[in-house]
């Protein structure tokens, strides 16, 4: 007669209860570990735009019983080449960019789509020469400063608070080097940027005041 102690037999069925236990309830890698970003998800984290430093800006006072000025300022993209393509202001209803050119013995004021932006070096807003032209500017709120918001080509925005001034701070007045700093105003040509508006910026003349 063959005897099989309780042992021989409970060993094997309990170490293979064990194994099913443990096979059941192991956890499932792929529901307990985050998912891997996918490579669009990867790009995106790797193409978030920088947004260009802005200094020494300011905003020129409107005439009195006027609703059109213009904005100044210093703009520095440190990396990439960019381009500022547009601004809004809760102070106004519509900003262009526009520029100044040299057509002979009259300067020209006209409307552009983008203003460049060299990686590394500073582009100056300034009287006489690229600036932003503010219409519909809503007078009675301003309180000495006017938020705006700008737009760049890499889609970055960033919003600044720029101080009111009816005449430029010395740091930011424009250069008599090019020859424009006493020019008379009626050789200036506004074109049709400015129709919403009979107002140009003041030029100023070489001793700091402006020019009538």
């Amino acid at each position: 007669m063959i005897c099989f102690t309780p042992r021989a037999i409970l060993g094997p069925v309990a170490a293979s209860a064990l194994l099913l236990a443990a096979c059941g309830d192991a956890p499932d890698p792929a529901a307990t570990e985050p998912a891997a970003p996918s490579p669009a998800e990867d790009a995106m984290a790797a193409i978030e735009p920088s947004v260009p430093l802005v200094t020494s800006g300011w905003v020129r006072t409107p005439p009195a019983g006027r609703d059109v000025t213009a904005g100044y300022m210093t703009l520095l993209a440190e990396t990439e080449d960019d381009q500022l393509i547009g601004a809004r202001s809760p102070a106004a209803a519509a900003i262009e960019l526009h520029t100044m050119e040299d057509d002979g013995e009259v300067m020209r004021m006209r409307q552009v789509e983008a203003i460049d932006l060299p990686a590394g070096e500073p582009v100056s807003l300034r009287p006489g020469g690229d600036h932003l032209m503010f219409f519909g500017v809503d007078t009675a709120s301003l309180d000495g400063e006017v938020e705006i918001t700008l737009e760049f080509a890499s889609g970055a925005e960033t919003t600044i608070r720029l101080p009111l001034s009816a005449t430029p701070p010395q740091a930011d007045a424009p250069a008599s080097t090019d020859g424009h700093g006493g020019m008379d105003h009626s050789a200036m040509d506004h074109g049709d940027a400015h129709q919403r508006g009979d107002y140009h910026e003041p030029v100023e003349d070489e001793d700091g005041g402006e020019e009538e």
